[in-house]
């Protein structure tokens, strides 16, 4: 036998040795290596010992904090004193802690032990409500850190700036946080000379110490070296010491003084010596024994010495003289305007008059002049405008002698006594503006007459175009901008005429120039009302209807095929069989013929279900649920408020910030207000205008304090009312009353000066709408209610006036309008009187008039009409000419009286034998009506046969038979904005709409619903929404779809879920019926996708198979595969950090090749293969987390794959051992 060398596997020779560091497997260790080998291990440390608990199981590293120190770092602040980036640190929120010192100072001079300085930062995280940090730096000396800030840069991250001084080269920086912070130091930190913008302030702390103690200041102390109290000082102790130059409780004087050569220290009286108790004293030069000033003075220019008396005069001391001061010619020019102040006579022809002059020579008006003549004649002032002398003549001064003109204060102007207008001929309209031009009529912005009442002394106006004009009595007014450009003129007649003229009338007369069409019109009252002519009404007496008859209720026919469109070569009628309702077509020539095959549409009458019978061809989309699935939606269906701003998701909103402090009451009393500049919104608290704007104004000490309050307008561009007020400086002042700032825009008004107030003859009230509060709140502005009558005139400017919208009969536009207010605020009349043209709705030749004596009185407004401006028939409840509906009867009251409907009587209504009525054709009896208390029936050939009839208590209509119309447009449905109506144009029928506002006019461009007469395809334009699923029982549904980009197919889909899913919830799209199972394609939430198949007997939640695609990209199916082909995408060119599988053999061994039965859904099949946790324990990169389909709970995932490359290097490993043992045998 031969003798072979032992291996690890086989036994055989060993050869031995001693060394103690060999690596070899075929040499065997002498019991000399074991002992040494023994003896070196027991001189090291235990691998189960710890160090600052940390086990010694490999090479370890401790922290400062593992020792329990902190760190702690050398550094420099270069770039002289400033702001530096100390740190970043990173705070969790609730909370953190981050501490940092500073050990030394700035600079290091010898013999100034306050440079080797400490200074401490501490920060802490908030509660994360707010989130942030707080701060404070701790200061033990006077160098160091001096101040500090930080910036948030992202998330718990922030930024640390410090401040300090020069030469802090070379200290220490130690730092320290919580587990769950963390601090970055910057050795070499950036310098910045000025602090950075946009940073937090910390607070700073200094620690006051035996070596840094607190000034004074620092603690309210009066300094050693002197200073000022402020309050009262009580000194129990007495003082020591000088006060200097304090007297208040000096007795006597620190040092004696001499007077007049007598000592004096304030202890006692003195007596000088030559001089006596009374104060003279007989010496040269003292006054006691002069008489003559030594050096001689002047007095306002006159030399005086004492020796002789003198004379001032009125001019020498500025003042006005008993008498005249001198005398001036008029002619002259009077008294120049730096004549010597005074009063002076100045003569003219025939007598002369007195001036008093006022000059003071200095000023923008250095000069007043006030002149009177003899017997109250007059009163007239003029005053002069820095050194120019008068510029502006002398203006009269009004006194009870002598009034303002009524021109002069804006105040209308009434004619003295009755006018007589002419001698009982007639007048044309030019004529009759000129004889009011001559009365002066146009010489005041409102003028007023009455004619007297005399036949024969007035004329009458024949050229109207609406009714003669009797002046006899009647009353006269004009509005006019004071010339003949632009006026209103306005007649009331009498109740009586004796030339033939309209009685109680009134005519009004609108010219804003030639090319506005100036014209008159009369207003309709109850006295004089219009005639149904007048309005394009039906006489009760009967007359023509030149349109149609609309029925505001139903048409209603009681025969299966009901409506029918015959235009063209098809016929449309809806077909109701009791089951289902039909909308049919006949075939093509036959429009007036049955139905043919086709079911364009079908509706179910018990369910409501609809059936497309010839295909659906949709062009804007399907909403809704399609069997339970969920509809897309691109608009909410009821809007929501955020922020008070509606959102209904049909586009972006911004939501609005508040820059104010928003509505605060009002200050009273003597409450004072904040220091310094406060806004504030006036918003129903307590100020003058219920909406505005307050800025409220107050000294940092003093107590005194005032407001601004600028109103809201609420119109864009218009004038909005200023108010002040004020409060005095002490604490207990009141606040004083609102008062109203005057402006250009806001003047007094003719209260003021006593007299009713023509407010302007061309105002502009400014460009948008009104509604009635606005209008009184703009009069009540402008003190329309503050005379007894106010009125003004619009300017003629559509773009700058209002219109009022909401009087309830009609637009008001006010360019050109006259405006009269009559009464107080309590009890008011306005009238509005319009112009013969208008703009934005307004009604022109109109008289508008609102009654306001209190909201229990029903204020509304009213307008007038005129023949210019008549009633419509519905006004004054009438059947228009161009007909309309009677929700009333309509009876002849004449026998044998008829309605004509076509050619001069060919179509009658007449009383007939044995019946209430009937409708006849010439001779022949077509149709009966018969009357009962239920219906008033139609029936054909004078049978009894009812073919329609009028459900007079349901506002209804019944057809027994079919209700045809020959019209391409048939039957409209008129209700709200919106006209739906019919159409069959011949080829094809639709469902149209009107556009809004416009329910009787022509088709928008929507297209609902269309039927393909040919075909009977139905098309749904404009998008079709399903509220109960929609069933195809043949064909496809076909949707055309776009070529897009990846990107784009989000928003280009031919087939979606009209609302986003929530996260756990599963959805469907499509669903695939079979007898016992459902199959989907659809998914979970926003975490899978794909397809699922649920059996009907499945009662818990769950699916029985599924195949789908995770949010993640990985493809998960719940069952088996089974594939020709499995190709695994593997090229280099996707892959990084590649490296090789170590020791493959050795990890094969510890896994187990197994069989097993593997859930699939709710069942086990039959399967082999490896164990995950196996393959885990030996190569974890192969093993990924999952979650069951069905619980949820986590499983994991093999990647064999990885395991083909682990089976790879394994036999290379295997194969490598094989050829060792071939080369050794």
């Amino acid at each position: 036998m031969a003798l072979e060398d032992a291996s690890t596997t086989k036994k055989g020779i060993v050869q031995l040795s001693s060394a103690t560091n060999s690596t070899s497997e075929t040499l065997a260790a002498t019991p000399k290596a074991v002992k040494a080998a023994n003896d070196n291990a027991n001189s090291r440390v235990p691998s189960n010992r710890k160090v600052n608990g940390k086990a010694l199981t490999a090479d370890i590293t401790l922290t400062p904090k593992d020792i329990g120190t902190l760190n702690s770092v050398t550094m420099s602040f270069s770039g002289g004193a400033g702001w530096f980036k100390l740190a970043t640190v990173t705070m969790p929120q609730a909370s953190s802690i981050v501490y940092i010192a500073l050990i030394g100072g700035a600079g290091y001079n010898v013999g100034s032990p306050h440079q080797a300085g400490i200074s401490e930062l501490v920060l802490r995280a908030g509660n994360g409500n707010p989130k942030g940090i707080t701060g404070a730096l701790w200061k033990r000396t006077a160098v160091g850190l001096t101040n500090f800030a930080w910036i948030n840069t992202s998330g718990d991250t922030y930024d640390i700036y410090v401040e300090i001084g020069n030469y802090a080269t070379r200290v220490n920086i130690h730092w320290d946080c919580t587990a769950n912070a963390t601090v970055s130091i910057y050795t070499s930190p950036t310098y910045s000379a000025s602090k950075p913008s946009s940073v937090t302030d910390g607070v700073v702390y200094t620690m006051y110490s035996t070596h840094q103690k607190p000034t004074p200041l620092d603690i309210g102390a009066l300094p050693t070296t002197g200073g000022t109290v402020s309050g009262p000082l009580s000194v129990t102790g007495g003082l020591t010491g000088s006060l200097n130059g304090n007297a208040s409780t000096a007795t006597k004087l620190q040092t004696a003084r001499s007077i007049g050569g007598v000592v004096f220290d304030g202890s006692a009286n003195i007596n000088l010596p030559g001089v006596n108790t009374t104060g003279n004293q007989n010496t040269t030069g003292n006054a006691a024994t002069a008489t003559k000033l030594q050096t001689a003075r002047k007095i306002s220019g006159v030399p005086f010495d004492g020796s002789t008396d003198i004379t001032l005069t009125a001019a020498h001391v500025a003042a006005f003289a008993r008498r005249a001061t001198g005398s001036y010619a008029d002619a002259d020019g009077g008294v120049p305007w730096n004549a010597e102040s005074g009063a002076y006579n100045v003569t003219r022809t025939g007598d002369s008059y007195i001036l008093a002059n006022f000059y003071t020579g200095v000023g923008s008006c250095r000069t007043l002049q006030i002149k009177a003549n003899y017997k109250n004649g007059g009163l007239f002032y003029r005053s002069s405008r820095d050194g120019y002398g008068f510029e502006s003549g002398w203006e009269q001064v009004y006194t009870t002698g002598f009034r303002p003109q009524p021109a002069d204060i804006n105040a209308p102007t009434a004619a003295d006594g009755w006018l007589n207008s002419g001698n009982g001929t007639a007048f044309t309209t030019a004529q009759f503006i000129t004889w009011l031009n001559n009365q002066g009529a146009f010489s005041n912005k409102y003028w007023i007459a009455r004619c007297s009442w005399t036949y024969a002394n007035n004329n009458y106006i024949d050229d109207t175009g609406c009714g003669r004009i009797d002046l006899s009595g009647s009353v006269i007014e004009v509005f006019s901008n004071k010339s003949t450009s632009h006026y209103t003129i306005r007649v009331t007649t009498t109740t009586t005429s004796g030339h033939g003229g309209v009685n109680n009338a009134e005519f009004i007369y609108v010219y804003n120039g030639s090319d506005y069409a100036p014209g008159w019109r009369r207003s309709y009252n109850t006295r004089n009302k219009p005639t149904a002519s007048d309005v394009g009404a039906l006489p009760l007496t009967g007359g023509t209807l030149s349109g149609g008859l609309t029925s505001s209720g139903e048409i209603v026919s009681r025969y299966a095929n009901g409506f029918r469109i015959a235009y063209g070569s098809y016929g449309f009628f809806i077909r109701n069989d009791s089951s289902n309702t039909y909308f049919m077509l006949t075939d093509s020539g036959n429009s007036l013929g049955t139905y043919n095959s086709l079911r364009p549409l079908i509706i179910n009458n018990a369910n409501g279900a609809v059936t497309i019978g010839n295909g659906l061809n949709v062009t804007g989309g399907i909403n809704g649920s399609l069997d339970g699935n969920a509809s897309t939606a691109t608009k909410l269906q009821t809007a929501r408020n955020i922020n008070g701003v509606k959102f209904d998701g049909s586009g972006d909103i911004n939501i609005n910030t508040l820059v104010s402090r928003g509505p605060v009451t009002a200050l009273s009393g003597s409450t004072q207000g904040t220091a310094g500049i406060q806004m504030y919104e006036a918003y129903s608290n307590n100020y003058p205008t219920s909406f505005g704007n307050v800025l409220h104004m107050k000294g940092a000490s003093a107590a005194g304090e005032g407001e601004l309050l600028i109103g809201w307008s609420g119109t864009s561009g218009a004038h909005a009312p200023a108010f002040i007020r004020s409060r005095r400086d002490t604490s207990t002042a009141n606040w004083s009353g609102w008062a109203q700032v005057y402006t250009t825009a806001h003047k007094p008004t003719a209260k003021d000066v006593g007299a009713a107030q023509a407010f302007s003859a061309s105002y502009s009230t400014g460009a948008g709408n009104w509604t009635t509060a606005e209008f009184i709140a703009w009069l009540k502005e402008r003190g329309a209610f503050e005379v007894p009558y106010w009125m003004m005139k619009g300017s003629w400017s559509y773009a700058d006036n209002k219109i009022i919208t909401d009087t309830g009969v009609g637009n008001i536009c006010l360019a050109g309008a006259v405006i009269e207010v009559l009464g107080n605020e309590g009890a008011m009349t306005i009238r509005v009187t319009t112009p013969t043209t208008t703009t934005g709705g307004g009604i022109a030749c109109a008289q508008f008039t609102y009654i306001n004596h209190g909201s229990a009185y029903s204020p509304a407004w009213r307008r007038d009409y005129n023949t210019a401006l008549k009633p419509t028939a519905a006004d004054v409840g009438a059947l228009p000419i161009s007909g309309g509906t009677l929700t009333g009867n309509l009876r002849l009251s004449a026998d044998n009286a008829s309605i004509v409907c076509g050619n001069n009587g060919d179509i009658g209504f007449i009383k007939k034998q044995g019946y209430p009525g009937a409708i006849v054709t010439g001779s022949a009896t077509k149709f009966m009506i018969m009357r009962s208390n239920a219906a008033t029936n139609i029936s054909a050939a004078n049978t009894l046969t009812e073919v329609m009839s009028i459900q007079p208590t349901s506002n209804r209509a019944d057809f027994v038979g079919e209700v045809v119309s020959h019209s391409a447009n048939a039957l409209r449905a008129v209700y709200g904005n919106y006209g739906f109506f019919i159409r069959n144009d011949g080829g094809t029928t639709y469902f149209l709409l009107t556009a809004s506002g416009d329910k009787y006019g022509s088709w928008n461009t929507l297209r609902p619903l269309s039927i393909n007469n040919a075909s009977g395809a139905v098309s749904m334009g404009n998008g079709l929404s399903v509220g109960g699923g929609v069933n195809v029982t043949s064909g496809n549904i076909r949707i055309p779809t776009s070529s897009t980009s990846w990107i784009d197919m989000r928003n280009n889909a031919a087939l979606s879920n009209s609302s986003a899913v929530a996260t756990s919830s599963a959805s469907a799209i499509i669903r695939q019926e079979h007898a016992d199972r459902h199959y989907f394609v659809g998914g979970l939430g926003n975490s899978q996708f794909g397809f699922y198949m649920i059996n009907k007997s499945r009662t818990a939640n769950g699916t029985d198979a599924n195949a789908y695609l995770q949010n993640d990209g990985t493809w998960v199916c719940g069952g088996n595969g089974s594939f020709n082909d499995v190709y695994i995408r593997s090229d280099r060119r996707s892959k990084r950090n590649i490296r090789k599988i170590e020791r493959a053999l050795d990890k094969l061994e510890q896994i187990e090749g197994v069989l097993y039965e593997i859930q699939v859904c709710d069942r086990y099949e039959q399967s082999g293969g490896l164990i995950a946790q196996d393959v885990q324990n030996v190569q974890p990169e192969l093993v990924t987390v999952d979650h069951n389909d069905q619980s949820g709970e986590p499983r994991l995932r093999l990647n064999y794959n990885g395991v083909i490359g682990m089976l790879v290097e394994a036999v290379k490993e295997l194969r490598e051992e094989v050829r060792e043992l071939k080369a050794k045998m």
